[in-house]
């Protein structure tokens, strides 16, 4: 199956603020956590449970709020992947694209209210035109994220979908009907290609042969690892492995982390990694940093 759920996350139905932000921390410096908003199907697939967390990996330093003009600024959305890894050791590989959206001041009001209505924005802000409704609300926006979850490491597949999930999306046409093809696909066998129709746009998806080598369905993204690291330090990551150490990748862009990580896992052929594997790894999870066994994993920079 090409997709196996789709769903939102973000704030905009309430805001709760994360373990490591203080009811006392300014409104536009706090952290909150973000929820699933909507999934389909609702109920979870036979072999294949929905993971609420995430959430957590669309968003992986948490959800803060910006005015409108940070919004402005950062209007193109930004596509990105990440990998879930059940306690069977079962990957569920997702992709999710994430853009600002004006946030319901009812919203705002209610945290207000619960925290004593004492945060406030900062004296720049609030001298900024329009920076606040008529009853006083600051107008503020947060990010929201729509993300596909499917069994398959499809990431170049499940990237394109979900930019153009985005553009239905802004067309009033991201229908749940206009979902079912992509709900539904089955995925080609090895070394074939399909066509999924998602709205007016057909999205390719293409399988390896079974025996190309080394064997991934990243794409030309397998090769982003080689573009940010040299080949003597891609060697010792790749010796690393195999003697089952410790391994912690950084980087600015959330999708580098997760192609990279996908690259040296295929790398390790005809052996796989068989420990904790979490190339973007939220920072509500940071602590699993200390945990005395092996594993590979990936932070964001900001995180």
């Amino acid at each position: 199956m090409l997709a196996h759920y789709y769903c939102e996350a973000g704030v905009r139905e309430r805001l709760v603020l994360a373990r490591a932000s203080q009811p006392s921390v300014p409104l536009l410096e706090a952290y909150f956590e973000p929820a699933v908003l909507k999934r389909l199907p609702a109920k979870d697939r036979a072999g294949m449970r929905f993971a609420p967390e995430v959430a957590a990996f669309c968003f992986p330093h948490g959800v803060r709020l910006v005015t409108a003009d940070v919004a402005a600024v950062n209007a193109i959305p930004v596509v990105t992947s990440f990998v879930l890894t059940a306690a069977d050791r079962s990957r569920m590989y997702g992709a999710c694209i994430v853009w600002y959206e004006p946030l319901p001041p009812a919203v705002i009001q209610t945290f207000l209210d619960e925290h004593g209505a004492l945060i406030q924005l900062d004296t720049a802000e609030q001298a900024e035109p329009n920076a606040e409704g008529a009853d006083g609300v600051p107008q503020l926006h947060a990010p929201e994220a729509i993300c596909l979850l499917s069994r398959e490491p499809i990431f170049e597949s499940l990237n394109t979908c979900c930019r153009q999930l985005f553009r239905m999306r802004l067309s009033n046409v991201l229908t749940e009907e206009a979902l079912l093809p992509l709900l539904s696909a089955a995925l080609p066998p090895h070394g074939a290609r399909l066509d999924v129709q998602l709205g007016n746009v057909a999205v390719p998806v293409s399988i390896p042969a079974a025996n190309e080598l080394p064997y991934t369905m990243a794409g030309r993204d397998f090769l982003l690892l080689f573009q940010h690291l040299d080949v003597s330090s891609v060697i010792i990551l790749w010796a690393l492995l195999l003697a089952e150490q410790k391994v912690v990748l950084q980087a600015k862009q959330p999708h580098v982390l997760t192609m990279a990580a996908e690259t040296l896992s295929a790398l390790l052929l005809p052996f796989s990694w068989q420990h904790v594997y979490i190339p973007i790894l939220p920072a509500s999870l940071l602590d699993i940093l200390q945990a005395p066994v092996p594993d590979l994993i990936g932070l964001e920079e900001e995180v």
